[in-house]
């Protein structure tokens, strides 16, 4: 192996700071990068509001009422889906909601990560750290716009869907919400990423 394979593909004259920058801008990236936001950001929504808000408000219904209606079970569902989805706002919508909490953090796009990679090779990873940082604040701001539409979502609860949410798969709650929030919450996040 001789000296020059050892060297950054970008030093050896296969690729240049503009085309690596120009791989960064291509309309590609945004695409995945906005498909992976909008899912990051709904699961860290449910991944915040754990199920234990679920339990702990279907216990306070069940306690008022020891053989509650179908109307007092969905309210329960609405109000723990609510009570979680508030919280897991309220903590994201902190400076470092996303970047502090590796459950959440929005990594650098894996489809550029041979454009990170090669910066980092030139000596620029603090370009890469920097995007990193501002792809994290942008959707800690996104994070506020994601209230009403997850309110709206539970507030427009029919009973059938209450009853898949209840009895259906572990991931009920989070297909419900992907289902009934995934356009808007993506419009909501990408102005300010």
């Amino acid at each position: 192996m001789n000296r020059s394979d050892k060297q950054p593909l970008a030093l050896r004259g296969l690729f240049t700071l503009k085309s690596v920058a120009f791989l960064l801008m291509t309309p590609n990236p945004t695409f995945f990068l906005m498909k992976r936001i909008w899912l990051i950001a709904l699961s860290s929504f449910f991944l915040l509001s754990s199920c234990d808000v679920l339990y702990q408000v279907a216990g306070e219904v069940l306690a008022e009422n020891a053989d509650p209606t179908q109307v007092e079970i969905i309210q329960g569902l609405k109000d723990a889906l609510t009570t979680g989805t508030g919280r897991a706002i309220q903590t994201l919508n902190q400076e470092g909601g996303y970047l502090n909490d590796p459950l959440v953090m929005i990594p650098f796009p894996a489809e550029a990560q041979f454009a990170a990679n090669t910066l980092r090779d030139l000596g620029l990873g603090k370009l890469v750290d920097d995007f990193v940082t501002l792809l994290n604040r942008g959707a800690e701001d996104g994070a506020a716009k994601a209230a009403p539409i997850f309110r709206d979502a539970i507030r427009e609860m029919t009973i059938a869907d209450a009853r898949d949410i209840l009895l259906g798969a572990d991931n009920a709650a989070t297909v419900y919400f992907q289902t009934r929030t995934r356009d808007k919450l993506a419009a909501a996040f990408a102005p300010g990423i």
